[in-house]
């Protein structure tokens, strides 16, 4: 694997620890949060303000972890999502 591989391989570890961190805060408060609330508590957990928990408030929605609704600016869990087992051969 290449330097260049490597580091895309650590950010990707990085950003998905930071999506578990912004999950886990929406867990605490029942699976809904104000997002203010949520980026505030994140920011003094992880020290990231501002845009950079913006970034991973969205990277977690886009990854299916949370939903966030422009109109009320909450975060809330989104349902797991169960695929169905494959059998061998399919």
């Amino acid at each position: 694997m290449g330097a260049s591989a490597r580091m895309a391989d650590s950010r990707t570890q990085q950003l998905r620890a930071l999506i578990d961190s912004l999950v886990n805060i929406v867990e605490r408060h029942g699976g809904t949060v104000h997002q203010d609330v949520a980026l505030r508590e994140f920011g003094e957990e992880t020290g990231l303000f501002g845009p950079d928990g913006f970034y991973v408030m969205n990277s977690a929605a886009a990854d299916y972890r949370l939903t966030s609704s422009l109109r009320s600016g909450i975060l809330a869990l989104t349902e797991p999502v169960s695929y169905p087992q494959r059998r061998n051969g399919e």
